[in-house]
């Protein structure tokens, strides 16, 4: 096995100094090899140390100035340090010369749509859905973009086309239930919500636009058991005022003064 070999064998069982230890060794034989030097440069990216990442990545594009690699990870590395411009240039440069980087359209897209650039947000993610490489990370993305836009027909397909691709994950079905409880149609919307807190049963945000709607159709048992367990993980003034109304519609008096008393405790503006 040669060295470069067991380099890849350190990094994949993420023993990052041993693989580093033996780049440099190599480096130090031949200062010039580009694959080493990105090796590198991406161990410091997998340690979060984005600016030791960069000056490998930097050195990897003067000695082949069309490595399209390596100006997608410093594009990644330039995102993470917030320096947005210099990230959107360097993705920018990885599609110019490699026209499938399906994770360069993906995360120029994102970037765009934090510009408010939404046509050319979903440019991008329409030419990452064209490489062929479809994921449900691709059709969420675009999903949130026209769920932004209020476009909620669009939004709901793609929330759909990314669930038929990764149907166990939970955030998709708080997605796809939140979009229809934008259009007002209630059962999809709890049929999305229900299917989120059953694959993942500790979802607030989920359970709790959940209990709104079982408030709206005066499913007050039902909403009551679900702002009990949010609040038994974060008691938010809203979820107890919330628990208190449907107790107030229940004609649990008592335990409808109890809530709002500890929702105006919490947040004094509640009075109003």
């Amino acid at each position: 096995m040669d060295d470069y070999t067991k380099a890849i064998n350190y990094f994949n069982e993420k023993k990052f100094e041993d693989a580093q230890k033996i780049l440099l060794q190599l480096l130090e034989k031949d200062s010039t090899d580009f694959n080493v030097l990105n090796f590198l440069g991406i161990i410091q990216l997998h340690l979060s140390n984005y600016n030791k990442a960069i000056n490998y990545f930097q050195q990897v594009i003067t000695l082949y100035p069309g490595h399209a690699g390596a100006y997608y990870n410093l594009g990644y590395c330039y995102e993470n340090l917030g320096k947005d411009t210099l990230a959107l240039e360097q993705y920018q440069k990885a599609i110019s010369y490699e026209k499938t980087l399906t994770d360069a359209y993906l995360n120029l897209g994102k970037l765009l749509v934090r510009r408010n650039d939404f046509s050319g947000a979903e440019e991008n993610y329409r030419s990452a859905l064209n490489n062929n490489v479809i994921t449900s990370d691709i059709l969420n993305n675009l999903a949130n973009l026209y769920y932004k836009l209020n476009k909620w027909d669009e939004a709901i397909k793609y929330y759909n086309k990314a669930i038929e691709i990764d149907p166990e994950n939970a955030r998709l079905y708080f997605n796809l239930g939140t979009c229809y409880l934008k259009t007002g149609d209630d059962e999809n919307a709890i049929a999305g919500l229900e299917k989120a807190v059953e694959l993942n049963p500790d979802y607030p945000e989920a359970m709790n636009n959940l209990a709104n709607i079982y408030t709206k159709l005066k499913r007050y048992e039902e909403a009551v058991e679900l702002y009990h367990k949010i609040a038994a993980v974060n008691e938010k003034a809203e979820v107890l005022f919330n628990q208190g109304y449907c107790y107030q519609q229940k004609n649990q008096l008592d335990k409808a003064l109890e809530y709002y008393g500890k929702a105006l405790k919490l947040d004094p503006s509640l009075k109003s």
